[in-house]
């Protein structure tokens, strides 16, 4: 099986202070993917699946500077992040 995304975002920030920030996200993409089942008779039949596909988080946290964290609440079932999604970053 091969999976293959890619997105445009952009975010909007709502309100910064120092290392705090509250901010919304935009993003739309492309997704692909391809899916090869075999039979028993070891024959091979090739799915593909082409989509658009985009995400809506209107409420999303960052805390930090160079170092730190984010936590990004999206849309109930819409979008390529899910509900809740977050991590940590290291800017160069």
């Amino acid at each position: 099986n091969n999976y293959i995304s890619i997105a445009l975002e952009n975010d909007f920030t709502y309100w910064r202070k120092g290392i705090f920030s509250i901010y919304g996200t935009l993003g739309v993409g492309f997704y692909h993917s391809s899916i090869t089942d075999t039979d028993n008779a070891g024959e091979d039949a090739v799915r593909n699946n082409n989509t658009v596909t985009y995400q809506i988080s209107p409420l999303c946290v960052s805390l930090g500077g160079r170092l730190g964290g984010y936590v990004e609440l999206g849309v109930p079932w819409i979008g390529y992040k899910g509900m809740i999604s977050g991590g940590v970053y290291l800017n160069f």
